[in-house]
């Protein structure tokens, strides 16, 4: 059997803030999927009944599973398990403070001793007279961390005698769910349960599912009227025929078709007709250089469809570009009140010489969602990302987005692998399928940890066109918590084949769909520094024979150093005031060095190559 596989929770893993990684499941977004329960931002119509749990006597605290572990109603906003990092709390919900219901799952016994799972129901005491409401949103704000655990929603319409189950748990597809905003709100639409009933009772689940799981945490749950007219634009895309959403592509790699499509939802009660998705790609200047639109001729309520373009005509040359799009309905259109959720923004660079799956200083702020990946799977973990060359290149490298969280001494073996390699029964990553290996490896510094980028060198290589996996084998420093993590880039659901990992206690390759910030490296590369920081110094002649000038205008008190692979400092000098600094270090081995020049409130490097 091949041995490509989904993420378990059986996989290694260390303490840490990445410790948990749990089973994926990814939708390749040209896999089309119905969605019943959908995020929404806001509330679009006045609410039929609500709870804020300031009154616990509303609701019924169960337990129905071995450990005696049970909801509580809490007001202390960071009553959350340390566990969590510290990332998710306080809880942010609107009346936090007057109290909400919290499940806390993480630490309990159930999850220690393997002896017992827990399951426990948190139910509105009193039914709700719905009756004269036929089209009905059940609305909530939560916040909570997810590991395998079961959640969701149960509604009965005859006080209990009945269930139907709106389950929560991966939503959107681990790990892209794991930590949800704070708070995420909910919108779930019961009318075929609820709707016209008078005695509709709303239960919240848990079920840890008797391993290790985190918390949950629920406030402000409201039933309000089912808007008539209301579509979401649930997904959008531009991607190359591989289906890979590629943050940075070199400009002799984009390819000459694109797809360009988007995925709406029918979140309203009446059925919608005449439905447009416009997808649009603009350069900086606002210029458009794609405009297509895709049509749907109508869609019922609590159902998806999709619609999308091949477009071989457009002309991108280096620089940022924005893809926007944009679902509307004969019903939703930007003249109606629920048009806040149709639309879809994300950025893409075309580059000279760098490629990468992620999108991490590409993506806006507002959609990005990073978390790291690393030696919590264990010494040797390598992590692989997918990168199709169109024409013949030279590759010098690869460069690493590095998580804040990793420690100096973590040391990167990197290498390249073809497709085949990947492809076979069973994938072999030994020394024999690697190419241009570097053996040798690279010391991850503290300069790289600050920069949150690191540049690990190969031999430079050319490779002919196809398909090639970028690969880092990891390794911790010399201290227990001496973890190395990449940045692995969530924002973009992503195909399966497009960043993997592979353990070494289990020799299987796994994959998560989501986008490790390893990235190609290619002919006159030179590490990605933010021109604001350049500006602080610069050095020429680059590349040079070992002697160079280091020149800084600007007076100040200058640490400079010159920096190797490994993170060793091979010479250091201080100089007061403006700096025109010749530096002679042609004794060195010729390669790719690092210049660092440093202030009492800066520091910036950039990359030397020596002859």
């Amino acid at each position: 059997m091949k041995k490509i596989q989904l993420l378990t929770g059986a996989l290694l893993v260390a303490s840490s803030v990445f410790a948990q990684q749990a089973e994926p499941t990814k939708i390749d977004h040209v896999q089309h999927s119905k969605k019943t329960v959908q995020t929404i931002e806001s509330t679009k119509s006045v609410a039929i009944w609500s709870n804020d749990f300031s009154d616990a006597s509303t609701w019924n605290l169960t337990n129905t599973g071995d450990e005696d572990i049970n909801w509580s109603i809490e007001t202390d906003v960071n009553a959350m398990p340390d566990a969590a990092g510290g990332a998710l709390f306080p809880f942010a919900s609107t009346t936090a403070s007057n109290g909400y219901a919290l499940i806390n799952s993480d630490g309990a016994p159930g999850n220690t001793d393997g002896n017992g799972a827990i399951i426990a129901q948190l139910t509105t005491v009193n039914p709700i007279d719905l009756s004269a409401n036929s089209s009905v949103l059940l609305k909530f704000s939560h916040n909570y961390r997810w590991y395998k655990d079961t959640r969701g929603v149960r509604v009965s319409g005859d006080n209990g005698s009945t269930w139907t189950e709106y389950e929560l748990t991966n939503l959107d597809g681990y790990p892209n769910d794991q930590n949800s905003e704070n708070p995420t709100v909910e919108a779930i639409n019961i009318s075929a349960v609820a709707g016209g009933q008078s005695q509709v009772l709303i239960q919240f689940y848990y079920n840890d599912n008797d391993i290790w799981a985190w918390y949950w945490a629920v406030d402000d749950v409201e039933i309000l009227d089912l808007p008539a007219n209301d579509i979401t634009l649930s997904s959008a895309w531009v991607s190359s025929t591989s289906g890979v959403e590629y943050g940075r592509t070199p400009l002799a790699h984009v390819s000459d078709t694109l797809i360009v499509g988007g995925q709406v939802y029918n979140f309203g009660s009446d059925t919608q007709s005449d439905i447009e998705i416009t997808l649009d790609v603009n350069d900086a200047s606002g210029s458009s250089v794609i405009s297509e639109y895709s049509t749907i001729a109508s869609l019922e309520n609590d159902s998806t469809d999709f619609g999308q373009v091949v477009v071989t005509e457009f002309n991108l040359a280096k620089g940022i570009y924005e893809f926007t799009s944009v679902a509307s309905s004969t019903g939703d259109n930007a003249n109606g009140s629920s048009f806040g959720d149709n639309t879809y923004v994300r950025n893409f660079e075309v580059t000279d010489n760098l490629y990468s799956v992620d999108g991490v200083d590409v993506y806006d702020s507002s959609i990005s969602s990073v978390d790291g990946i690393g030696t919590n799977y264990g010494n040797g973990t390598i992590v692989m990302v997918r990168y199709e060359l169109l024409v013949a290149t030279d590759v010098v490298g690869l460069e690493l987005g590095i998580h804040s969280a990793s420690a100096v001494d973590g040391q990167v073996f990197p290498f390249l692998v073809t497709e085949d390699v990947m492809a076979s029964e069973d994938v072999d990553l030994s020394s024999s399928n690697r190419i241009a290996e570097n053996e040798e490896g690279v010391m991850l510094s503290q300069a790289d940890i600050d920069n949150g980028v690191m540049f690990v060198e190969l031999t430079p290589t050319t490779l002919s066109a196809g398909v090639y996996y970028a690969c880092i084998e990891l390794y911790t420093g010399p201290g227990e918590d001496d973890a190395l993590y990449i940045l692995d880039d969530e924002t973009v659901a992503q195909p399966n084949s497009a960043s993997m990992i592979y353990t070494a206690d289990d020799g299987s390759a796994w994959t998560n769909g989501t986008a490790a910030a390893v990235r190609l490296a290619i002919n006159d590369y030179a590490v990605g520094i933010d021109e604001a920081k350049t500006a602080l110094f610069s050095v020429s002649p680059n590349p040079s024979n070992g002697v160079f000038t280091v020149t800084a205008n600007n007076a100040d008190n200058y640490t400079l150093e010159v920096i190797n692979v490994l993170g060793e400092v091979v010479s250091a000098k201080s100089i007061e005031g403006s700096m025109n600094e010749t530096v002679n270090v042609s004794e060195l081995n010729a390669g790719i060095y690092f210049v660092k020049v440093s202030t009492a409130t800066s520091q910036n490097v950039q990359r030397v190559v020596i002859k």
